[in-house]
């Protein structure tokens, strides 16, 4: 019994050692200059980063997931020096609650682009056409006759602000993989 007790206390310290190995990847530290104290059973949560985060306002259209109209965006850059962890964030816009969203782990001076709200001040119109439908074309080359046959889509985004505050507004455009995109280059 004492060589299986032994053998026992070693796979549990193989285990732990294991665990503490796999805790060595990227680490950061958040400290609080303000001690808080919790009740037993209770629970809080408190504001890690209290400062201003560089960002510029956008809008964010996908056609796929809004059809009518873009998300309120925000193109951040993490200027805090630190490691922001990934989970909710609170957006403030000139001292007012903005909205609500949920990044992932940002690595300082790093840049994420995420969307907290509907925008209901501006709507897009998407509107597809192809023009013309296929193009062929042909030439003879040592004997041997080459066809190309080529197909066109073309898709336009009208975008319509009723508010007074002026919008970049990103368009999320699916690429398809058997299509080449011409424009923008």
């Amino acid at each position: 019994l004492a060589d299986e007790a032994e053998a026992a206390t070693d796979m549990r310290r193989g285990i732990v050692s294991a665990a503490a190995a796999s805790n060595l990847g990227d680490l950061f530290q958040y400290t609080i200059a303000t001690p808080v104290t919790l009740a037993r059973r209770q629970s809080a949560m408190l504001p890690i980063v209290g400062q201003d985060i560089e960002g510029r306002r956008v809008a964010i259209y996908n056609e796929r997931s809004q059809p009518k109209h873009p998300l309120h965006g925000l193109k951040l850059k993490n200027s805090t020096g630190l490691t922001l962890m990934g989970g909710p964030i609170t957006l403030f816009e000139a001292g007012s609650y903005a909205g609500d969203a949920q990044i992932d782990s940002l690595p300082a001076g790093a840049e994420r682009l995420i969307s907290f709200a509907l925008d209901l001040e501006t709507e897009v119109s998407p509107a597809a056409r192809s023009v013309p439908d296929k193009t062929v074309a042909a030439r003879i080359a040592r004997g041997v006759l080459v066809s190309t046959v080529s197909y066109r889509r073309e898709k336009s985004y009208t975008v319509k602000v009723r508010g007074t505050r002026a919008r970049e507004v990103l368009i999320e455009h699916p690429l398809q993989p058997d299509w080449t995109l011409v424009e923008p280059k």
